[in-house]
């Protein structure tokens, strides 16, 4: 038995996410279908930041160092923040940026920071913000594990003015 459809075949996406558990995502990189590869691993789960915000944390992204700088981080991010959504946190997401892959030329921090993570350090911030500026490279050493924040700029009032009471007294 043959298949015959008029309709044009859909291309089929550069990323697919399986689930393996509750809270672990697989990712497969498909842009050199059919040899697809396994880019790397994301883990999840959601944890207040404090009193007035949950958010969905990050425990753990790790793409296979082969895998990097090609836009895929970016696009787990963007997934992370749909979920975040998709679960009523509004698209807030955390992380514990820490290096922990000593054969990568960029700590994590750099990524983080340019998709619009924050520190609660101001002066943290500031320091990875110089090195994006310059373009340089970010010594190991200098970058201990920083906790980051991402919150999407088109949130409701009502948290807005949560967010800005929380940040005027911590």
């Amino acid at each position: 038995m043959s298949i015959y459809t008029s309709k044009t075949i859909q291309k089929m996406p550069d990323i697919l996410l399986y689930k393996l558990t509750d809270n672990v995502y697989r990712i497969i990189n498909t842009k050199n279908a059919p040899n697809a590869i396994h880019a790397g691993d994301i883990k999840i789960s959601t944890e207040m930041r404090n009193r007035y915000q949950e958010e969905l944390w990050i425990d753990a992204l790790i793409l296979n160092s082969n895998q990097r700088n090609q836009g895929i981080g970016t696009k787990i991010l963007k997934f992370a923040e749909n979920l975040s959504k998709q679960m009523g946190l509004n698209g807030r997401l955390g992380v514990r940026a820490a290096t922990l892959d000593f054969t990568s030329d960029t700590p994590p921090h750099k990524f983080y920071r340019k998709f619009g993570f924050s520190s609660d350090d101001k002066k943290m911030n500031k320091f990875i913000d110089e090195f994006i500026e310059c373009d340089e490279k970010l010594d190991f050493l200098k970058m201990p594990p920083v906790e980051m924040h991402y919150t999407p700029k088109n949130q409701p009032l009502k948290q807005k003015i949560l967010d800005w009471f929380y940040n005027l007294f911590s």
